[in-house]
């Protein structure tokens, strides 16, 4: 076992809070379906994609072969099975292609103006004189303010909002509020509603939306690697390193093991009374907890059920990759503390080195067909002329042509890139013109992805204005084809697989999530930099770059201050056709 941070143990607090605090997160967790098809299956050891042992990961368990992100469905998934997703047919049946597109242009959306698609509006005061702020680690968004709305969006924890007044009372004690931007929430279920400005502390970090990577990303370097709740002393580091030593000798258990997340559930249950009372005396700062949501102290001094003592999260492994705010020095050590409030060793990890690689604006003087370069050690070639080919300058890989004509030469394929400079055509991906759909309406923005090429192109009508390079699911992972509809957009959403045997991972956080299909989604990959060829288990892994590009030009929209959303009539998902 290399993982855990799941206990039975029943927490301290009122066992009383109300069953509002733990409604379903609904069409958000369709969003994490099977995220097992989606990390990298390339074979290459190295410190950004390393090979793991056989690990049993912390995750909910929704259904075979299918594991969602335990902190969405959190305190929910505790009284309730989560619903399967709909088939890909209904989604984009759900979804009104008339309705307005996203705002930012996909030249636009390479830059920080890009972050106007998720950045505040300006808000009427008078139409939205109140105040909230998120304090569940995911806070639900609904359609409608009624009990058994549907979940539309949802918040990180420290998120605030501008909202209105209250307008019903359905299913909802301290009443629905309708948020700027669209939306409502129900004080007291994951948010904290007053007259004045409320924070709640401690808050994950915001994300950077104007930078590639939204968090700073470290991976371990080496097995064994613990994951405290909370800063441990001395005495208990020393005691957690001799039940590691103690486990590591032991057989690991499998990856079906009975799993719960009792952090989201400590959460509500300690803080719900707390807020209830704070909203009752009026307008106050929402009251603060400790950083980890760690065991209580009685609790805190004994050992879980896997044998490791409770300050303890996890085991990590190599390779497992961890979202980071900051570093904190205490009694010697330096730890990174988490974006969820947990602390790593630092020795214990390394930094996490994305790609650069960014793809390629197309416009009347650059357009298709496209070449990349996605072999090392490439040459150009020049034609004499006695018509002989004979090798010129070397190319470097992702340097990026016009491809001005493509022919075969004594059985060898080539694509001429200049007026006489060759490449052979083994050694570049070629992003190439499609058709567009038949029922596409005008200048309605689609997403082609050819997976013999490895190639993407973004489009406005018919007329291609992105091209760059992917890496789709591997022979046994293979990406499906057919045309989809993006169903829900996440600015990060954590992804680990039990099952994976030697490619068993765990990494927060991953970037810039779009899924179009169950668990299938185009989305960043900063631990894999070979795209162009295939390695996943299924996902379309982009650059950081390119995939915070696509992020901010396709629907649906997420609106201000939020972290995820699911595509709605109102808000629809941008078409994304897979073929070969």
């Amino acid at each position: 076992m290399v993982r855990k941070g799941n206990r039975k143990r029943k927490p301290k607090g009122d066992s009383r809070a109300p069953a509002a605090a733990l409604a379903a997160i609904g069409a958000l967790a369709l969003c994490a379906f099977g995220l097992w098809r989606c990390m990298d299956g390339g074979d290459e050891a190295g410190p950004e994609t390393p090979r793991l042992r056989a690990a049993a990961v912390s995750a909910v368990d929704v259904g075979p072969g299918a594991e969602v992100d335990p902190t969405i469905l959190g305190e929910a998934n505790l009284l309730e099975q989560e619903k399967a997703p709909p088939a890909a047919e209904d989604a984009a049946a759900a979804v009104d292609p008339k309705a307005a597109q996203p705002s930012a242009g996909i030249d636009a959306a390479g830059t920080s103006a890009a972050a106007e698609t998720i950045a505040a509006p300006a808000v009427s005061e008078a139409e939205f004189p109140l105040h909230a702020v998120a304090f569940h680690f995911h806070t639900q968004i609904f359609a409608e303010p009624k009990d058994g709305a549907r979940v539309i969006a949802y918040a990180r924890r420290g998120a605030q909002f501008r909202v209105g007044e209250r307008v019903s009372t359905d299913g909802c004690k301290r009443g629905w509020h309708e948020i700027a931007g669209g939306g409502f929430v129900c004080d007291g279920q994951g948010i904290n509603v007053a007259k004045q400005k409320v924070t709640f502390s401690p808050s994950p970090p915001e994300p950077d939306l104007t930078s590639p990577l939204p968090y700073s990303y470290k991976y371990a370097v080496g097995d064994e690697t613990p994951e405290y709740w909370r800063i441990p002393t001395p005495e208990e580091v020393a005691l957690a390193e001799k039940a590691f030593a103690r486990l590591a000798e032991a057989p690991k258990p499998g990856p079906n093991g009975e799993r719960h997340d009792a952090e989201a559930l400590r959460e509500v249950l300690a803080r719900a009374a707390a807020l209830s009372e704070a909203a009752d005396a009026g307008p106050m700062e929402a009251p603060s907890r400790a950083p980890a949501a760690a065991p209580s102290a009685e609790a805190d001094a004994g050992e879980d059920d896997d044998g490791l003592p409770a300050y303890v999260y996890q085991r990590m492994i190599k390779g497992f990759y961890v979202s980071t705010d900051d570093t904190v020095t205490e009694n010697g050590v330096t730890y990174a503390r988490t974006v969820r409030g947990r602390f790593v060793p630092d020795k214990n990890l390394a930094k996490a080195k994305a790609s650069t690689f960014e793809g390629v604006l197309l416009s009347e003087r650059r357009t298709l067909p496209f070449a990349f370069v996605v072999a090392g050690g490439s040459k150009t070639l020049t034609r004499k002329v006695s018509g002989a080919l004979k090798e010129a300058g070397a190319v470097s890989r992702y340097d990026h042509f016009p491809v001005l004509e493509e022919l075969t030469y004594k059985g060898q394929r080539y694509v001429r890139i200049g007026d006489e400079a060759f490449l052979p055509a083994r050694s570049v991906a070629i992003a190439r013109a499609a058709e567009p759909p038949a029922d596409l309406l005008p200048d309605e923005r689609w997403i082609d992805v050819n997976l013999a090429e490895q190639t993407l192109v973004a489009y406005e009508g018919a007329t291609p204005v992105f091209a760059t390079l992917i890496s789709s699911g591997r022979p046994g992972h293979e990406t499906p084809i057919g045309s989809f509809r993006i169903y829900g957009k996440h600015v990060a959403i954590t992804m680990d697989d039990t099952a994976a045997g030697d490619e068993a991972y765990s990494i927060e956080d991953v970037p810039w999530t779009q899924y179009f299909r169950e668990g299938y989604a185009l989305h960043a990959a900063f631990w894999h930099d070979r795209f162009g060829r295939v390695r996943s288990h299924g996902c379309v892994n982009l650059s950081p770059s390119d995939a915070r590009r696509l992020f901010f030009w396709t629907g649906p929209r997420v609106g201000a201050s939020l972290h995820g959303t699911v595509a709605t009539k109102a808000n629809p998902g941008t078409r994304v056709v897979i073929h070969k």
